[in-house]
């Protein structure tokens, strides 16, 4: 029932043009609309052509708002700051969290799809490994995506050259702690129910590409609540409320695009949902 009803969904949502990335803000107290883009981390920037309205969205808007500045976090510091963030304690490495039996399962997981042995993840904390399945399996799901042009980075870039201020939500800091802030336990179960249903884990990754490219957020919210290996709160909700509030701040100022990942759009506690309790009017592009 679950698989007709997502089918069903991508089928409405393309034909009458209700999926939406990009979204504009107005009413209440805004002088000039703002934007909302909603991006995927690993997808290819040729999805920019498909999204319509984009570049007139960002040729009117004053300012850009990433979840982070990517340049910071890109930035030899920024880099080292999230590697050391990800290492383990000496009391929680690899060997010492998992049992040999869990380990066999890990490595031949990694080996089958990484090319790598669990051996070369020995020093850092399960939700590293977990990250870098994730990203891995999402970057076999969009085949052109190039590495060196990534879209959060490249709209940066964009609104750089148009001479146009880029800020992020969020700090480098911030980004560290919620990836990295999850109990070893915790991030030991979740990287487990990952690769115990490999079939599921490489669907899922698929999946997530195909509907962002269908630009479904209602069905890409759905794919995250039902996938308990994800603390919403932490990863999505919580920081929600906290950029709505700086939103709330910034809109009456001027024209600002804030480009996210598309999962925090959709839902009851998503941004757009949550401008719109504040009295602003939120509609798609």
């Amino acid at each position: 029932m679950r698989i007709v009803f997502t089918a069903i969904t991508a089928i409405v949502f393309s034909l009458f043009g209700h999926a939406q990335l990009l979204w504009k803000i107005s009413g209440k107290d805004i002088q000039k609309p703002s934007y909302l883009f909603g991006t995927h981390h690993i997808a290819p920037i040729n999805v920019l052509d498909s999204v319509t309205g984009f570049n007139e969205a960002l040729a009117a808007s004053d300012r850009v708002y990433g979840e982070v500045e990517m340049s910071k976090l890109m930035t030899p510091e920024g880099q080292q700051q999230l590697l050391t963030a990800f290492l383990a304690p000496a009391d929680s490495t690899m060997s010492k969290v998992f049992t040999p039996a869990q380990l066999d399962s890990i490595n031949t997981f990694l080996i089958k799809n990484l090319g790598a042995p669990v051996q070369a993840f020995e020093s850092y904390k399960p939700v590293m490994l977990q990250t870098t399945i994730a990203s891995v399996l999402s970057i076999k799901a969009f085949p052109d995506f190039n590495p060196n042009q990534q879209l959060d980075h490249t709209v940066q870039l964009l609104a750089k050259e148009k001479g146009k201020p880029v800020d992020g939500l969020e700090t480098v800091e911030d980004q560290i702690q919620m990836l990295t802030s999850a109990s070893i336990a915790s991030q030991a179960k979740a990287l487990l129910e990952m690769i115990a249903d490999e079939d599921s884990t490489i669907k899922q990754s698929i999946d997530l590409a195909r509907y962002y490219r269908l630009g479904d957020i209602v069905t890409l919210q759905k794919m995250f609540e039902e996938d308990n290996s994800y603390n919403l709160e932490n990863i999505l909700y919580r920081r929600n409320r906290n950029w709505v509030k700086i939103m709330k701040e910034q809109l009456p100022e001027c024209s600002n695009m804030y480009v996210v990942g598309a999962g925090h759009l959709p839902g009851d506690k998503g941004v757009i949902n949550l401008l719109r309790k504040e009295g602003y009017t939120v509609t798609p592009m």
